[in-house]
């Protein structure tokens, strides 16, 4: 196999030695039986800045959103829900407007920022 003459040395964290086992089978391929359901890709924390209005008016959010996504970005969304990781958390039509939209973040709308982004590590 390719990997057998890998040195793993410069891999060990600190203060940890490589030990050999005797009889053990060095490499072993796993393959999943399927594919696992995607979760949460067409999701975005959506963050405005200045907020508009009073700050815990959900509703002003939600318009301001409603309109950046429709007149500005032209894209479909399916919800905008309150979250505490943002001023909302958005659900998308397709990955790829979410995807593109955070690449592009932050967008400027108005008198706004609209910045997007999405959760860095996924959960177990």
């Amino acid at each position: 196999m390719a990997f057998q003459r890998a040195d793993p040395s410069p891999f060990l964290p600190p203060n940890m030695h490589l030990e050999h086992v005797e009889n053990r089978q060095f490499m072993v391929r796993a393959v999943a039986s399927s594919r696992p359901l995607p979760r949460h890709e067409d999701w975005a924390i959506a963050t405005i800045n200045p907020l508009p209005g009073i700050a815990l008016n959900f509703d002003a959010v939600s318009d301001v959103l409603d309109d950046f996504f429709a007149d500005v970005a032209r894209v479909q969304i399916r919800s905008i829900q309150r979250t505490h990781l943002g001023q909302a958390l958005v659900r998308f039509n397709r990955v790829y407007d979410r995807d593109t939209l955070i690449a592009n973040s932050p967008h400027q709308f108005d008198n706004v920022s609209i910045s997007l982004i999405c959760e860095a590590q996924p959960r177990p």
